[in-house]
């Protein structure tokens, strides 16, 4: 009982703290932008379309990003994005629902089973520029990360008499994995009168991650190697 509990707690805090982080991240991102006058040479916003390709997965995540970048020089920065893909569907499978007392007849019958599973990702990283470097013109990047991930699993089960059946994950249908992931990109930008258009990919593998309940952990869509792709427009404030 106190585990189940915790469980539900756990699941509870986890799903807040992923409804939170975008609305965070942008005032983070506001306060930062007040104060790089002081603190950065340079400080731009970004943002655009995202996808994630579990690595194993049929499965690809479309979504968009949000970012923030730090000049410390022409060739380094620091950089923050927040990226969102919502749910997808896997393969539908099916399951047993079981009668609630041995009267039921027949006591056990199939029923389908699909899982919806998203991701939200908070990443932070380090920049290296060549070519005619971050602040203008042409040039490619690469560098390391570490992320912050949060999925959300959920089963939905197709049609059944609930007053006559139960499903064996009643009360865990829905469930939430955070994971922390180091990860390597590269990219390549072009400098334009209306701003600074780029492109990248990652690669990013999860150390560790942990579920809220048998529902996350039993996820069929979750993997621990993935890629990011990210295309967006950049804008730069002195």
């Amino acid at each position: 009982m106190l585990k189940s509990n915790y469980n539900q707690i756990s699941c509870l805090y986890l799903f807040k703290l992923n409804l939170k982080t975008m609305k965070n991240f942008l005032v983070i991102i506001f306060a930062l932008s007040f104060f790089s006058q002081k603190s950065f040479s340079q400080f731009s916003f970004s943002a655009g379309p995202s996808l994630i390709k579990p690595f194993g997965i049929q499965k690809a995540y479309p979504g968009f990003h949000l970012g923030a970048e730090f000049s410390n020089d022409d060739v380094t920065t620091m950089y923050a994005r927040f990226s969102f893909m919502p749910a997808q569907k896997g393969t539908p499978t099916t399951l047993y629902v079981t009668g609630v007392d041995f009267n039921v007849d027949p006591y056990n019958i199939e029923v389908s089973s699909t899982e919806k599973f998203n991701y939200s990702m908070l990443e932070f990283g380090k920049r290296y520029y060549f070519g005619e470097g971050y602040e203008s013109g042409f040039g490619v990047y690469g560098g390391s990360n570490m992320s912050v991930v949060f999925n959300k699993v959920k089963n939905e089960l197709g049609d059944y008499d609930h007053s006559k059946y139960q499903s064996p994950t009643t009360g865990e249908d829905f469930g939430t994995i955070i994971g922390l992931a180091l990860g390597l990109n590269a990219g390549v930008k072009n400098s334009f009168y209306f701003g600074t258009l780029y492109f990248d990919a990652g690669l990013n593998y999860k150390l560790l991650a942990l579920g809220s309940n048998a529902t996350a952990n039993n996820s069929t869509q979750y993997t621990s190697l993935f890629f990011t792709f990210n295309f967006g427009i950049r804008k730069d404030f002195y």
